[in-house]
């Protein structure tokens, strides 16, 4: 009875610094925004920095009318308009969407549309969304967009045959000898890029559709922790989490673009070990030792050295410590159900305030027009100007 009474209180205590240092990060978040209601530390990156800002501070427990995710979601609708940014734009459907509103309906679905035009030929993206359909592309911002793609469809965007592209693009450059994947096809395997394969491999899976399964009352049937290729994934990354335990000097221990990589993977999935490894436990003791005084997270990038900090860095951390699921219906459909992924704190994962269909195809409802409606730019037919080339930061890196 002691050896209980002494875990629980372990356990209680573990929680109790986890929401302190989620609190802390939430004011230094606040503190560094800018009187737009931007953050603006990656040169270039703006609208995708604010985007992911924003949805930490809700993962995190602020809500929907708190003031600094307020200014956030103005700043994004005014900023997405004319956005062609891979990540920015991803990021922006994702953060609107967890927002909730009915009022951003329509932009998330032009934004889903211009996201699925940006798609190469061969499955990918890469850092503009105006290449139209051309080859090459690379992991990190193929991730992002694949989360994206699948959270446009509650929005009305139609597409099925993107998510088929994006599955034979992961499944056909997957390293079976190294049990992953790397930035590029052809490149050696990262733990990071591990974690875009294995987010890629299963939006496609669930959108697929519920199956029965008789072995789990019917609940589920497509499993995506089953696919063989996702075993092996996820076995080569508990290996990875295990070296790192014995190396302390080991890159993915200071990596806060890793972190929310691999906490992104374990709540798709709905895992709570990963190769064996309590990987939320591996994450959180690494980030409540390494938090600065001020709320801040710092880190480096385990492939290129280059700094996460300041809005990025601590915007990952929050998001690992909330075990934030902005798919908490693809969850829903292919988890394996661990309890992990299912009901993440505050918004998201496919809101009841906008209720959107999940089959691809049908087209949104029409949504009653809110007594704000704000400022909303038309979307540009073609030509937009160019962004700025892509500088060093998390959103950019890899």
């Amino acid at each position: 009875m002691l050896l209980i009474t002494a875990w629980v209180a372990a356990h209680a205590a573990a929680d109790d610094r986890v929401r302190q240092a989620i609190d802390r990060a939430s004011v230094y978040l606040i503190q560094a925004q800018a009187p737009n209601g931007t953050w603006n530390s990656v040169v270039g990156h703006e609208l995708g920095e604010t985007s992911l800002a924003g949805m930490a501070l809700l993962a995190g427990g602020k809500p929907a009318n708190e003031p600094a995710v307020l200014a956030a979601a103005t700043a994004v609708r005014e900023r997405a308009a004319d956005d062609w940014s891979t990540y920015d734009i991803s990021l922006a459907i994702m953060f609107l969407d967890r927002l909730g509103l009915p009022r951003d309906s329509d932009l998330l679905g032009q934004l889903g549309q211009r996201l699925a035009g940006g798609q190469g030929g061969n499955g990918a993206w890469t850092y503009s969304l105006q290449r139209g359909g051309g080859h090459g592309g690379d992991n990190s911002n193929t991730q992002f967009a694949a989360l994206a793609s699948w959270v446009s469809r509650r929005h009305g965007v139609g597409n099925d045959v993107l998510l088929q592209r994006l599955d034979q693009y992961f499944r056909g450059s997957f390293d079976q000898s190294l049990g992953g994947w790397g930035y590029s096809p052809g490149f050696g395997a990262t733990p990071t890029m591990t974690c875009a394969g294995l987010v890629g491999i299963a939006i496609p899976k669930g959108a697929n559709g519920r199956r029965t399964a008789p072995e789990d009352g019917g609940r589920r049937g497509l499993v995506a922790a089953n696919d063989p290729i996702a075993k092996r994934a996820l076995e080569a990354l508990g290996i990875e989490l295990k070296n790192a335990n014995k190396d302390r000097s080991a890159g993915i221990n200071s990596d806060l673009y890793f972190f929310w990589s691999l906490e992104r993977v374990a709540v798709i999935y709905d895992l709570k070990d990963i190769g064996g490894v309590d990987w939320y436990r591996w994450g959180s003791q690494r980030l409540l030792a390494g938090q600065s005084p001020n709320g801040e997270w710092q880190g480096t990038s385990s492939t290129k050295n280059w700094p996460f900090a300041q809005a990025v860095g601590t915007s990952f951390g929050i998001l690992f410590l909330s075990r934030a699921n902005v798919a908490a219906d693809l969850t829903a459909a292919i988890g394996s159900g661990g309890g992990v992924g299912e009901s993440p704190p505050g918004l998201g994962g496919g809101t009841p305030v906008i209720g959107r269909p999940m089959d691809g195809a049908t087209a949104p409802p029409a949504v009653a027009p809110t007594a704000d409606p704000g400022k909303r730019r038309p979307t540009p037919a073609q030509n937009p100007p160019p962004k700025p080339a892509p500088g060093p930061g998390i959103l950019d890196p890899f």
